[in-house]
């Protein structure tokens, strides 16, 4: 649904951390390249019961992973570096899902000075439109399946596009189970089997999974899972 439909996850230690915005950079740069945008929707949960933590929105999945993380620096009312904190203390580990789109729809041409010269105004208007729009109402539609379920996550605040929350109120949740799998809970054909860490490491296993990336993206694809 609005352009994101592949899910990449892994679970990783507080020491990990590093590692895992080293991979996320690898996957999803801020220029052209064989993978993914750096824009799109994120959440973290806890891997030992599967409940969803906090779903967000980003324009750039490594800096956002690096200030929730304290790699980078964040205020704290800004980031969710005290709630990753606290569940360290507590558990060992904490899963992180990325809800990724094609990077033919970076909406920062800032950033991606390449695209900026090889496209016409026009079409590069349209994909920044909709490439900032999908990761949006995606973010709003997620939290509003999370919220319709009494499975609200626990780090978010009210916020979220109310029009994507909207669609949720009365979407059949069959129709969508990307967003019902995005923890390692159950097998599903919108997440990789293999880790941001084993993908941003192995060429082959990237590949594979961006040709199962654009299968994912197709009407109908996975249908009531």
């Amino acid at each position: 649904m609005f352009g994101l439909s592949t899910i990449l996850i892994d679970k990783y230690r507080e020491k990990e951390a590093e590692e895992i915005a080293e991979a996320i950079g690898a996957l999803c740069p801020t220029t052209p390249t064989f993978s993914w945008a750096s824009s799109g929707v994120y959440a973290y949960w806890n891997p030992y019961d599967h409940q969803i933590l906090y779903i967000g929105l980003t324009h750039n999945h490594r800096t956002r992973f690096e200030q929730h993380n304290g790699i980078e620096p964040c205020d704290a009312g800004s980031c969710k570096k005290e709630q990753i904190g606290a569940h360290f203390r507590e558990y060992d580990l904490l899963g992180v899902s990325l809800i990724v789109q094609s990077s033919n729809v970076q909406p920062d041409p800032g950033q991606n000075r390449v695209k900026k010269a090889s496209r016409n105004e026009v079409e590069l208007n349209f994909l920044k439109y909709f490439g900032k729009e999908s990761s949006i109402m995606t973010e709003g539609f997620f939290l509003g399946l999370m919220t319709r379920l009494g499975q609200k996550p626990l780090w978010n605040g009210p916020k979220g596009d109310r029009r994507g929350q909207k669609l949720a109120e009365s979407a059949d949740l069959g129709d969508y189970p990307q967003f019902l799998n995005v923890t390692d809970k159950k097998k599903s054909f919108f997440r990789s089997e293999h880790t941001i860490r084993e993908l941003a490491t192995n060429n082959d296993l990237l590949i594979a999974e961006m040709e199962l990336s654009g299968k994912r993206a197709t009407p109908g694809a996975g249908e009531r899972e």
